[in-house]
């Protein structure tokens, strides 16, 4: 992953870690990151105004790139419980 812009803070669309909903790591050449853990609000904030101007803006932004995990990263929903047959 590399980031250059540091007026942004990695909080666009262009970090790929951001795309990805999760937080840039020590591989990232970031300057003045603030997609990391302890600006959880201002990730929240920045994907929030980014969800709105466009509700499909993080779906498979970077298909096909390995994700790691994050706390920001929605889960998906657990599957329904098994159907029981009397």
């Amino acid at each position: 992953n590399v980031h250059l812009r540091s007026t942004d803070r990695c909080l666009k669309l262009y970090c790929q870690c951001f795309a990805l909903s999760t937080t840039c790591g020590p591989k990232c050449k970031c300057q003045t990151c603030y997609n990391t853990s302890i600006h959880a609000e201002s990730i929240e904030e920045a994907r929030r105004t980014i969800l709105e101007r466009n509700p499909s803006a993080f779906d498979d932004k970077f298909r096909g790139m390995p994700a790691t995990p994050s706390p920001y990263r929605v889960p998906p929903p657990p599957p329904p419980p098994p159907a029981i047959h009397v």
